[in-house]
């Protein structure tokens, strides 16, 4: 069965078959999923749009963000999916699992040498994210979000998660205070930084590897942002480690921000370049440094990732109900040879998309995934030409905007996510709203004028709905004036 990539861009199940929950976070879930066409695995990070804490742009913010990614010490970005319910983010799939789970079941023991691989690494992603041509914040280091990409001694380190990142310009300082409180550097708790909060929370990172425990101390968090502010980290003298590794972790988590190197240049630390350094971190640092770490993650309630797993579920119901329905349409068609031709009183025009699209519309129309209206506009428009051609006055809910001054198929919006009038209305609001010039004439639509293969399951889901009525106020154009109704006409 074709689908119709070529006019609106796949739904996440056209491409990819979930399977296993993998993991689990404030702010979404993450599956284990196979690309259908190549069998090949990725993990696909899975957000509610109406997830609590979290907004829609800083959803698209993240994707930004991972789009400018291509670094071995960063992970890989396969791109994202939309539906009415879920934003999915597909990524690459890590098999080595997180940086201190590795370090503390390791059957070998853990010398510095190996732990300056690891932080270099580190380094080398955030030196990356800082570079102009990328110039992203990270804003969330920790170890949980440092994982190996293989289970190879040799593997390499990545940097994933970038829920709470950013762009930031030249000029630019964020002031928000966000991310883990006992990873958060004193420039983010006062409100004016750039990198140089990632490079602090790399410094905390070394120091767990080494110490067993965090640099600062505090009961609560506004206790632990005190002490991030007031006092300077120190190494216990009981603590075995070398000169290099005890400069290099102080010189991180230097509080003077004109004090503390870049990333780049943190690589240029003796630390390094050290070549002998067999010095053993002790298991019982690594096993408290495990429980440290473990503690400051944040614990998702029962009751919310249940929650999201019956959504989950639901979505995927709801879409094998959806591709059962389109595969019996299909066979009705081919029975009854109107797949080839058109139904009576049907325009042929609009009957091109069903004998194109072999009757998969409904179930297989998948989401646009892009906040852009001028990109939704003109996958629709360009929809709208395949079926009617160009400058036909025989349309379905007129729209006359700056996108290539062409009308918007009603059909195509009515089934576009839900079958749902109000999206509809949404989308057509949307629209007017980006087009400053929009004009707009009240025009009616007719059931028999839907495409032939809508037609049924519209006579179906509005059995009294004779005709639908597109009507925008005829007033100067101000988009909090416009009144857009999809009601029964009488």
């Amino acid at each position: 069965m074709a689908c119709c990539a070529c006019l609106f861009p796949k739904d996440v199940r056209d491409v990819y078959a979930f399977e296993e929950k993998i993991g689990a976070g404030a702010f979404g879930q993450v599956r284990r999923a196979r690309a259908h066409k190549t069998g090949q695995h990725v993990a696909i990070k899975i957000i509610l749009r109406c997830e609590q804490g979290v907004t829609y742009e800083e959803l698209m913010m993240e994707i930004e963000c991972m789009k400018r990614m291509k670094h071995p010490n960063v992970v890989g970005f396969h791109g994202y999916y939309t539906d009415d319910r879920f934003i999915y983010i597909c990524m690459e799939e890590f098999l080595g699992g997180e940086l201190m789970h590795r370090l503390r079941h390791a059957k070998r023991k853990i010398t510095e040498k190996e732990a300056a691989r690891y932080v270099k690494m580190m380094l080398q992603a955030l030196a990356y994210l800082a570079s102009p041509e990328v110039s992203v914040v990270h804003r969330d280091i920790k170890p949980e979000n440092f994982l190996f990409r293989t289970l190879e001694p040799s593997s390499d380190l990545a940097l994933i998660d970038f829920g709470l990142s950013t762009i930031i310009g030249d000029e630019d300082h964020l002031q928000t205070c966000c991310g883990t409180v006992q990873y958060i550097s004193p420039e983010q708790i006062r409100g004016r930084y750039r990198f140089s909060g990632d490079v602090w929370a790399v410094g905390v990172v070394c120091y767990l590897l080494m110490v067993g425990k965090f640099p600062f101390k505090g009961d609560t968090d506004s206790k632990m942002m005190a002490s991030i502010l007031s006092k300077k980290a120190t190494i216990p003298d009981t603590v075995k480690m070398s000169d290099q590794a005890k400069d290099f972790v102080l010189k991180m988590l230097e509080p003077d921000v004109n004090q503390r190197p870049s990333a780049a240049a943190a690589q240029e630390h003796p630390w390094f370049s050290m070549q002998s350094n067999d010095m053993v971190i002790a298991a019982d640092v690594l096993e408290s440094a495990h429980v440290q770490v473990e503690s400051s993650k944040r614990v998702v309630g029962e009751d919310v990732e249940a929650e999201r797993d019956a959504t989950f579920d639901q979505q995927e119901q709801n879409r094998r109900l959806s591709r059962m329905s389109t595969v019996r349409m299909s066979i009705r068609q081919s029975v009854s040879g109107t797949g080839g031709g058109s139904l009576p009183g049907v325009n042929n025009r609009t009957s091109v998309m069903s004998t194109a699209r072999g009757g998969a519309l409904p179930g297989g129309v998948g989401p646009v995934p892009s906040t852009d209206a001028g990109e939704r506009s003109s996958a629709l428009a360009n929809m709208r030409r395949s079926i009617l051609g160009p400058k036909t006055s025989e349309t379905v809910g007129i729209v006359k905007s700056k996108f290539h001054d062409t009308p918007l198929n009603y059909a195509a919006m009515q089934f576009r996510k839900s079958n749902s009038i109000a999206m509809c209305e949404r989308d057509a609001k949307t629209l007017l709203q980006q087009d400053s010039k929009a004009r707009g004439r009240a025009v009616s639509v007719n059931h028999a004028m839907l495409p032939s293969a809508m037609h049924e399951e519209s006579q179906r889901k509005l059995p009294n709905l004779d005709k639908l009525q597109f009507s925008p106020e005829k007033t100067k154009y101000d988009a909090a004036k416009y009144n857009i109704n999809f009601d029964r006409k009488k």
